[in-house]
């Protein structure tokens, strides 16, 4: 059987968030000493200043030294997560598909993808450790649970196709999440998903 790595994350400590707290307590310093104090000695306030530059010019180089390297882990592997028609393995524990109302799972993380983004920018390696996906449980009695994991790979649930197309045949997961996970990119293909059922009320 298929399985994912859940991932439960923890505080760690980070280049990025050393680097910040250096930056945020050099910067606090400098105004206390000037709007607070009124702290006359300039050399002091000077050396302060520019203490500043090389905090990020020391976190740009390690990130350029970082580009084809793996990111620290913020948290641990721990259980398995597996998906059966039946079932949704936590663990140990086993969760019926009969009394789930809806599935969504967001999977566009996967273990050495690049990640450069400008939106999210730190001082880390380059690549991913492909943690960054959850699958998120609707109960039939409105309680929820959410569940982050890892993938190995780009689009790798198509190694469970089968399975996410009969979630899908169930109406616990929605037509678009579907075409995202399995990597469906031609019309035929998206035709082909929408045969599998007429439960969908997307379909009618």
């Amino acid at each position: 059987m298929k399985k994912f790595r859940i991932f439960d994350q923890k505080f760690t400590w980070t280049r990025t968030l050393i680097l910040n707290i250096l930056f945020w307590s050099n910067l606090l310093t400098i105004i206390f000493l000037v709007y607070i104090v009124n702290h006359k000695n300039s050399d002091l306030i000077t050396a302060l200043v520019i203490f500043q530059l090389p905090i990020f010019l020391i976190g740009f180089i390690l990130k350029i030294l970082g580009i084809n390297k793996y990111k620290k882990i913020k948290g641990e592997l721990t259980d398995s997560l597996k998906f059966s028609e039946e079932y949704i393995y936590k663990g140990k524990e086993k969760i019926p598909i009969s009394k789930i109302d809806k599935l969504k799972i967001s999977a566009v993380d996967y273990f050495g993808r690049e990640d450069f983004s400008v939106r999210e920018w730190n001082f880390e390696n380059g690549l991913s450790n492909g943690v960054y996906n959850f699958l998120e449980i609707t109960y039939k009695n409105k309680s929820s649970d959410k569940i982050k994991f890892q993938m190995t790979r780009k689009c790798e649930f198509i190694d469970i196709k089968n399975i996410i197309e009969y979630y899908y045949s169930l109406n616990k997961i929605d037509y678009l999440n579907c075409v995202d996970l399995l990597c469906l990119t031609e019309k035929n293909e998206w035709n082909k998903l929408k045969n599998k059922t007429t439960a969908n009320k997307e379909l009618r």
